[in-house]
């Protein structure tokens, strides 16, 4: 009898550990494609994106005021490297980020600038960027091999915004709103899209659930 419930009480440790996520699967939820192409759009609610190359104090007041859900934010390298203060904002309020790289033509043959790129996203951030996007939202062949190689998914969008027209979303929409020097969406106007949907996490979108990351000491 003993010896039943000794086989038995290992059987059902050994099925227990089988459906353990370990480290490697939880990496696999985050290989969105079986290969190195574009996220465009998901199924699931809609996902608001914004591209920063450009916004100081006004943006670092907005994000203050900012509440969840937040918006996913694409950085630019440059900017990252002149905002600290933000940067440090963005992190206390654990505001999702990836990486917003320059036009696709500034990486023909120069890909070594893309590993810089995500060197100095790594650099502020502690990890390498789950997300990137090229300005003009074009991968070329060789970048597209080089960021499935480092584990990072490409995000394009299913909708620009570039008016002030509030645009209209349907299930699944990546909207992306643009926050750059020559060409960028107010704050009243994001907040009026922000008060007309409800927006989810890229995830969620995506997967049809949030992940939740737990951070250790």
């Amino acid at each position: 009898m003993m010896r039943k419930i000794i086989i038995l009480s290992i059987f059902i440790l050994c099925a227990l550990l089988l459906f353990i996520p370990t480290k490697e699967k939880l990496l696999e939820v985050f290989n969105v494609t079986d290969g190195p192409n574009i996220i465009a759009k998901g199924t699931h609610g809609q996902t608001l994106t914004i591209d920063v190359s450009f916004g100081d104090q006004e943006l670092e007041q907005w994000l203050e005021s900012l509440s969840a859900p937040y918006p996913l934010l694409l950085l630019d390298t440059d900017w990252i490297n002149r905002s600290p203060t933000i940067i440090q904002l963005i992190q206390e309020k654990k505001i999702a980020t990836g990486l917003l790289g320059k036009n696709s033509t500034y990486y023909e043959s120069n890909l070594q600038a893309l590993e810089e790129d995500i060197a100095v996203y790594e650099k502020h951030f502690g990890v390498k960027p789950l997300w990137f996007r090229t300005k003009d939202q074009l991968f070329p062949s060789d970048m597209r091999q080089v960021l499935w190689q480092e584990q990072i998914n490409m995000l394009g969008s299913s909708k620009v915004w570039t008016n002030d027209k509030l645009p209209m979303l349907v299930k699944g929409d990546i909207i992306t709103a643009l926050m750059h020097k020559e060409e960028r969406m107010s704050f009243k106007k994001i907040d009026e899209l922000r008060a007309k949907y409800t927006f989810s996490s890229i995830e969620e979108t995506i997967f049809g659930y949030d992940v939740k990351e737990k951070k250790f000491p």
